[in-house]
């Protein structure tokens, strides 16, 4: 269902080190256990988290928060079973 969808991110400097996940417009937040993304996080798989990761280690040794927003995000859940 996400497939071809446009995806915004909004990446910003970190004092601290870490690389942290914000859910902007669009994108959900983990409510219950069970999924490969802890509840109270955003809805982003572990394979797209660790590929931003990775890109953002090369370009700086400080931490960075990264906002992924979905226009029409909302929508696009409501058609999905898990809704």
């Amino acid at each position: 269902m996400t497939n071809g969808v446009e995806v915004i991110s909004h990446v910003s400097f970190r004092a601290d080190g870490c690389i942290c996940f914000e859910a902007g417009d669009g994108v959900g937040i983990v409510t219950l256990p069970g999924l490969s993304v802890s509840p109270g996080e955003p809805a982003i798989n572990p394979g797209p988290r660790e590929m931003i990761s990775a890109a953002l280690h090369g370009l700086s040794t400080q931490g960075f928060s990264v906002r992924v927003s979905i226009p029409g995000g909302d929508e696009i859940a409501r058609s999905l079973f898990n809704f």
